[in-house]
């Protein structure tokens, strides 16, 4: 059985890594990145390398983005009462002033709540996006939905609401990630509003949404599982004896 560079290297002492580093004529440059990862990862095994390794990539949060709009909440919050204060004097938007104070109050309470929940979730697991061999884990927006095995994707696509860009992740069965009566209503929300189950963001995360794109469906390609009718075509026919 052929081994392929990867494996070739991982059979390789220290000093030949190095030699290949130095070989710019018989190694191409992807091979002597792969030499340059090996070595790195043999001489401090950290758990991005090891990640890697693993097929692992792990998208962190954005600690700017996180700040930024949480300084903004912030701003509605302190402004809040002066708007509400605006309202009962009639110099404001709604003509009614008491239906005024009733959507501003509820717009601030929102904005409470919002943070609250911003802040639970720094404080806990942060905003992230796992992508690995199995599947990917999604924990990229206010509430964690667990892994999306490949397996289980029908499609994904990328979708722009409003102002913001998203990547919509189909399945084949909504009803095998309903496994509770909140992940039953955040999936039937996603699937009312966005028109897909699964909806991850680039919001908090730090990555750009062309970035996160290329990371998701290049491994959606690598990784997807191809349907048991196509295993079955791919089978040639006996032949009768």
């Amino acid at each position: 059985m052929k081994l392929n560079f990867k494996e070739i290297i991982s059979q390789k002492s220290d000093k030949e890594l190095e030699k290949i580093l130095k070989d710019h004529v018989f190694y191409s440059e992807d091979e002597r990145l792969l030499a340059e990862e090996e070595l790195a990862l043999r001489n401090n095994p950290t758990e991005e390398l090891l990640s890697k390794r693993k097929g692992i990539i792990k998208i962190k949060t954005s600690k700017d983005k996180v700040i930024f709009f949480t300084l903004i909440l912030l701003i509605f919050i302190v402004a809040g009462p002066w708007m509400i204060m605006s309202a009962e004097q009639g110099s404001f938007w709604f003509r009614n002033t008491h239906t005024a104070q009733i959507v501003l109050t509820m717009c601030v309470l929102y904005f409470i709540a919002l943070l609250i929940v911003v802040v639970r979730k720094i404080l806990s697991s942060g905003f992230n996006l796992t992508v690995t061999k199995e599947g990917l884990i999604d924990n990229s927006r206010y509430f964690k939905v667990g892994m999306i095995k490949w397996e289980d994707v029908d499609s994904i696509e990328s979708s722009k609401v409003m102002f913001n860009k998203y990547l919509l992740v189909n399945v084949k069965s909504v009803e095998k990630y309903s496994s509770s009566l909140a992940k039953h209503m955040l999936l039937e929300y996603n699937l009312k509003i966005y028109g897909a189950p699964f909806v991850i963001s680039p919001k908090f995360l730090a990555s750009d949404f062309c970035e996160l794109e290329e990371i998701v469906m290049k491994a959606y390609e690598e990784y997807k599982k191809p349907p048991a009718d196509a295993d079955l075509q791919s089978v040639p026919p006996q032949r009768k004896k």
